[in-house]
């Protein structure tokens, strides 16, 4: 049989499964998804609490294990783990491959706030999926001249450094302080009492005692004095922008007058 004669007698039918196929391939272009990287979900659920400065015994009693407990009840819940660090506890919950990972969040929230009412009062909980953007496949270290970043106590007052959903560069140092969905750049220290929460630091910052820094960029070489306050509608020190967003911009080392950071300047390249 001859192909040019067989198109030739079926013409208007093969002009119509063009027709269709064509259509059919712009409406799967609209409305497929698409997406560089595949779409990954990960059967595990966090709960992260924060309880002032309770020892690390009191949260375990008071906090870590009444929400383990609560956690191994919920649907589907294959394994419980938890870290206590003094005034914060992680609970992580692995679940079935085949659990509806939704679901399970709505089970774990509702359980969660039932175990509420026993905590300490003011105890603050997050409880959130793990997605690749929380619990990356893949991770990188990259190292450099500098020592590892450290965690470590303060002695002279018993507050324990902590990190919490958080990246330290090397050559940092939080000794006694707190971060908390933070990054700290190389070189930075964070001392005893101070807090940083939704932050970014840069190279060689230095945080002082009791210092609270929130929703702020804070950049290389600048000394946050003991007890200051950063983002928190406190007026601005010179060359700082508050963006309208709420987010402060510090991006100018500068000396703070009568801060003991004074006697120990930081010499930046």
């Amino acid at each position: 049989m001859n192909v040019a004669g067989f198109a030739a007698r079926n013409s208007r039918a093969i002009l119509l499964g063009v027709v269709l196929l064509s259509a059919a391939g712009l409406h799967a272009l609209a409305t497929m998804p698409s997406n560089i990287y595949p779409e990954v979900e990960f059967p595990r659920i966090q709960i992260v609490a924060h309880a002032g400065d309770l020892s690390p015994r009191m949260m375990q009693l008071a906090v870590t294990r009444p929400l383990e407990e609560a956690a191994r009840t919920v649907l589907g819940a294959r394994r419980v783990r938890s870290k206590t660090i003094r005034g914060g506890a992680e609970i992580s919950v692995i679940f079935n491959p085949d659990a509806d990972m939704r679901y399970s969040l709505q089970l774990m929230q509702g359980k969660a706030d039932e175990v509420r009412g026993e905590l300490p009062a003011g105890t603050t909980l997050v409880v959130e999926r793990m997605t690749p953007s929380l619990f990356p496949i893949f991770s990188v270290n990259v190292t450099g001249g500098l020592p590892p970043a450290k965690v470590t106590s303060d002695a002279s007052c018993g507050h324990m450094g902590q990190a919490v959903n958080s990246l330290l560069a090397d050559g940092c140092v939080i000794r006694g302080g707190a971060v908390i969905r933070s990054v700290v750049g190389p070189g930075s220290m964070v001392d005893a009492g101070a807090e940083i929460e939704d932050s970014i630091l840069l190279d060689g910052c230095r945080v002082g005692r009791g210092a609270h820094v929130r929703r702020a960029v804070v950049g290389p070489g600048v000394v946050v004095a003991d007890g200051e306050d950063v983002g928190y509608d406190e007026p601005l020190r010179p060359f700082a922008h508050r963006l309208a967003s709420g987010l402060t911009l510090i991006p100018r080392p500068e000396t703070r007058l009568g801060s003991d950071w004074e006697r120990d300047p930081l010499t930046l390249g």
